[in-house]
């Protein structure tokens, strides 16, 4: 299981703590940072001392959210675990989460990809969201999908909604059913 996670800044990486506090423990978190940093992340990722946490520097800033380095992570990691999840710095999930999530290809193994019926995100101020398969109502962090069928189709899109394309392209291959 492998969470590819764009960084940019000095935002504090909720994601370490919450990921450290799963039911699901055989999972591999990479920090990939949008061009230099300043050392801030990277130094909360070594003190929580795990060997699942790995720090990437890219050596330029590309922007666009981060979409660029998640089309190029989502190729360099292929290979390395069943599933993939994009995400962000500063998601945090239940402890429950990776493992639910696993479950749900376990009891479909047809599926391509697992979301949330429902988040916490900043567009409704925080509020619970419900959440299903259209453009404003799913957010990358929520999906897990399997590694080889996420990297086949690729992240496409560096525009603000590229998580929504993205899911799209996922849907156009491999149908609406296999969510």
């Amino acid at each position: 299981m492998i969470i590819i996670c764009p960084v940019y800044g000095d935002v504090y990486p909720q994601i370490i703590s919450s990921l450290i506090c799963q039911t699901y423990q055989n999972w591999e978190l990479h920090l990939i940072h949008d061009g230099k940093s300043d050392g801030f992340i990277k130094a909360i990722c070594d003190y929580h001392l795990d060997k699942r946490v790995h720090w990437y520097e890219e050596p330029t800033h590309t922007g666009n959210y981060g979409h660029a380095i998640r089309a190029k992570y989502l190729q360099l990691l292929k290979g390395k675990g069943d599933y993939v999840i994009i995400s962000n710095i500063d998601n945090y999930y239940m402890p429950v989460f990776l493992e639910k999530a696993i479950a749900t290809f376990k009891d479909n193994p047809n599926d391509v990809a697992t979301y949330c019926a429902q988040i916490v995100h900043n567009y409704t101020g925080f509020q619970v969201m419900n959440c299903r398969l259209k453009r404003g109502y799913i957010d990358c962090g929520q999906v897990m999908l399997k590694f080889e069928e996420a990297s086949s189709v690729g992240w496409n899109s560096l525009d603000h909604s590229a998580d929504w394309f993205f899911f799209e392209d996922v849907a156009k291959k491999y149908g609406v059913n296999s969510f």
